[in-house]
């Protein structure tokens, strides 16, 4: 899948232009273009794409908390959290859960930072820190 898959995918409000945080289609590729530059290029290709997406929500969110009807102030597009395909039921993260300032689990900038995450595990190794094996 494409970032931009992946952003209409797991952000679907912000494809909804009847949903008051749609972004327009410009703006979107914008932030896909500036998210190009925050992916975790030692993953996938795929994770790339995924990590891509979720910065991209993540800007957008600060777009769209402007312009949210809650009176809270916070950001209603968050990620899709359950759907079911019967009655076509379809369940958004809570609102505290997402945007630019959350800290959830489930906000885009922490979905995008657990991937990015997976790049700093190991460990690097410089001179000689272990003795040579065997006889000299």
């Amino acid at each position: 899948m494409t970032a931009e898959e992946y952003l209409e995918l797991l952000y679907p409000r912000l494809f909804d232009e009847t949903d008051p945080t749609f972004v327009s289609m410009d703006k979107r590729e914008k932030f896909l273009v500036m998210a190009q530059s925050y992916r975790p290029y030692c993953l996938s290709e795929e994770a790339q794409n995924e990590a891509q997406a979720h910065y991209a929500a993540y800007l957008a969110g600060g777009v769209a908390t402007h312009k949210s009807t809650e009176p809270a102030g916070g950001v209603v597009s968050g990620p899709v959290v359950r759907e079911r395909q019967g009655t076509s039921e379809v369940e958004y993260a809570k609102a505290t859960d997402t945007g630019p300032s959350a800290t959830g689990p489930l906000s885009a900038y922490s979905r995008w930072a657990a991937l990015k995450a997976l790049c700093g595990k190991g460990a690097i190794l410089a001179g000689n820190a272990f003795p040579p094996i065997g006889p000299r």
